[in-house]
């Protein structure tokens, strides 16, 4: 069972890249995806800085919730047939 994000979930983020730091960090913290400490690793890690590495941890997570929901409603329907 695979999980998708629609490009319209994530409008908002369209151009990341071409934003300079501050509107970046901005953005994101408009859509909820505060920089945390473990965006910097996630960011060294991965060679880069810690706003991309909180970018990756808010749609990881986005993606996360999306497959927590699905596997709730299931279990939820599963209940209803016992």
């Amino acid at each position: 069972m695979g999980i998708m994000i629609s490009r319209e979930e994530v409008k908002a983020l369209e151009g990341f890249r071409k934003l300079q730091q501050e509107e970046r960090v901005a953005l994101l913290i408009e859509r909820g995806m505060e920089i945390e400490g473990r965006d910097r690793e996630i960011g060294e890690f991965l060679g880069t800085d810690e706003v991309t590495g909180a970018l990756i941890r808010g749609l990881i997570t986005l993606g996360a919730d999306k497959q927590r929901e699905l596997m709730v409603n299931e279990a939820n329907q599963y209940i209803k047939t016992i």
